[in-house]
């Protein structure tokens, strides 16, 4: 059985998007799926995911995601400011 996620990508991850220039799109996966295989399936760089939200709550990239759940993948952070 599969389920149906609504996944955001943002800033850089945009590019990796399977609907072209749109940030936001549905996805059917397997049923007990996890962040890590949307990573996979949309062939995101794994380095380059720092964070996941599901519903709008930041989660583990192990989580296992539910038919309906919104997906929400942000870029690894990296930078700053130095004195």
């Amino acid at each position: 059985m599969a389920i149906s996620v609504k996944v955001k990508l943002n800033a850089i991850l945009k590019e990796y998007s399977p609907v072209k220039g749109q940030s936001a799109f549905q996805l059917s996966l397997a049923e007990s799926s996890r962040i890590e295989d949307v990573i996979r399936e949309l062939k995101l760089p794994r380095h380059q995911v720092g964070l996941a939200a599901v519903n709008l709550k930041y989660t583990e990239l192990s989580y296992t995601l539910r038919d309906g759940d919104e997906v929400i993948l942000f870029p690894q952070l990296t930078g700053g400011w130095t004195a």
